[in-house]
């Protein structure tokens, strides 16, 4: 899997898609720490895009 971009031009933030979040969180399996890195932010912005996009974090944990 291809680690997203954390910075577009500039240095301007690049918000994930929420496919890159799932993504992420399913490669991991439910793992934030792991997902954040995959991600390059911060373990707490993943809880935040979680919530944006109605994601369920219990369906990528098995």
């Amino acid at each position: 899997m291809p680690l997203a971009k954390s910075h577009g031009p500039a240095g301007k933030s690049v918000k994930p898609s929420a496919d890159d979040v799932a993504a992420a969180l399913s490669a991991t399996g439910g793992n934030m720490v792991r997902a954040a890195e995959i991600l390059r932010i911060h373990p707490r912005q993943v809880y935040r895009w979680i919530k944006r996009f109605s994601l369920s974090l219990d369906s990528f944990r098995s």
